[in-house]
């Protein structure tokens, strides 16, 4: 339908964007897949990887994008916590 086809193409744009982002440079739709390359969490290069499929029906829906970014933010966090626990001599986070 036009309106999934919609929604598909927003998820293309959000992957571009998130790529962008994530290495600090401009689209260029030639160097695609250099530029995802060029992205160091895995997680996120995986995520852009996904949401620029040539075929829109092989996208995420955006509802499977925040699931995603949602466990990379847990894990994040995760990781935040434990690198705090390292540095917390006096015990401020205890």
């Amino acid at each position: 339908t036009r309106r999934s086809s919609d929604l598909k193409a927003d998820v293309y744009s959000y992957g571009v964007l998130l790529c962008e982002m994530s290495i600090r440079e401009t689209p260029n739709p030639e160097e695609r897949s250099a530029q995802i390359s060029r992205i160091e969490r895995p997680e996120i290069r995986s995520l852009v990887t996904n949401c620029v499929k040539t075929t829109p029906p092989s996208r995420p829906d955006m509802k499977d994008v925040l699931q995603h970014l949602m466990r990379i933010e847990e894990m994040v966090n995760h990781n935040l916590h434990d690198i705090l626990m390292q540095y917390d001599l006096g015990g401020f986070f205890t």
